[in-house]
C-alpha cells in the first residue's frame, strides 16, 4: 500500500480534470465548532474533560494546517480503503473508486492510509500494528519529508482516528441525552485518547 500510494502521488496532476479538493481539516473545524456549542447537562468535571479534549483537537487542527514546501503541490487522492482494492495472488491489480477521487496533499493522504492499514484486528478495531505502519512508511520512502512534515503527519493521523465522523457522532449522541452520566462520557473520551496514543506511537523513529 505504501508503494501504491507513492506511485499515485508521483503522477503529475493534470489541471484539466475537475476533481474536488480533499481537505479533511474543513470537517474537523466544523465539528469542533459544533461540539463546542453544544448545551447539555454535564458536571463541571465532565465539562472540563470535554473542553480539554477539544483543546487537544484544536491543537492538532492547527498543526495539520501547517503545510511545508514539500507538501504544497497537489496529488491525486482516492479512498484506498480495503473495499476499493483489487488483489490477485498477493499483488494489487486495480482500484475501484468512483466517488472519492480528488486533489489532496501527500501528508494528508498518507495519514489516511496509515489509519486504514495499520489496523491488525479488523476494520472496527482500535488495535494497530507498528510493524504494518513501518512497512507502509518504508515502502512509501519517507526521505522526501523533513521534521515539520512528520509533525503534521502525526496530527493528521491523530485527527483521523480521534476526531473522525464516528467519534463526533458518538459524542453528539451522548450529549443529546437529557442527562449524560459522568462515566459514559469519561469512558468515551478516554477510549479515544488511548487510541490517539497508539496511533501517534506508530510514527516513532
Amino acid at each position: 500500500m505504501g508503494a501504491l500510494l507513492r506511485q499515485l502521488h508521483d503522477i503529475p496532476v493534470d489541471s484539466q480534470f475537475s476533481f474536488p479538493v480533499v481537505d479533511h481539516t474543513v470537517a474537523y473545524q466544523k465539528w469542533h465548532h459544533d461540539l463546542s456549542k453544544v448545551d447539555t447537562v454535564i458536571t463541571s468535571i465532565e465539562q472540563q474533560r470535554l473542553g480539554n479534549y477539544l483543546d487537544l483537537v484544536q491543537f492538532h487542527i492547527y498543526q495539520a494546517q501547517r503545510r511545508s514546501k514539500n507538501d504544497m503541490l497537489p496529488v491525486l487522492s482516492t479512498d484506498l480503503n480495503a473495499l476499493n482494492i483489487l488483489w490477485r495472488n498477493d499483488h494489487i491489480v486495480g482500484i475501484v473508486d468512483h466517488e472519492h477521487i480528488g486533489y489532496s496533499d501527500r501528508i494528508q493522504d498518507l495519514a489516511w492510509i496509515l489509519k486504514w492499514y495499520a489496523r491488525n484486528e479488523g476494520i472496527h478495531s482500535f488495535s494497530v500494528s507498528p510493524e504494518l505502519a513501518q512497512a507502509i512508511l518504508e515502502n512509501y520512502d519517507m526521505n522526501i519529508f523533513d521534521h515539520d512534515d512528520f509533525v503534521r503527519l502525526e496530527s493528521l493521523l491523530w485527527l483521523s482516528g480521534c476526531f473522525n465522523f464516528h467519534f463526533v457522532q458518538q459524542t453528539f449522541n451522548l450529549l443529546s441525552d437529557f442527562i449524560v452520566t459522568n462515566e459514559e462520557l469519561s469512558n468515551h473520551l478516554e477510549r479515544y485518547l488511548q487510541r490517539g496514543k497508539a496511533l501517534v506511537s506508530l510514527l516513532a523513529r
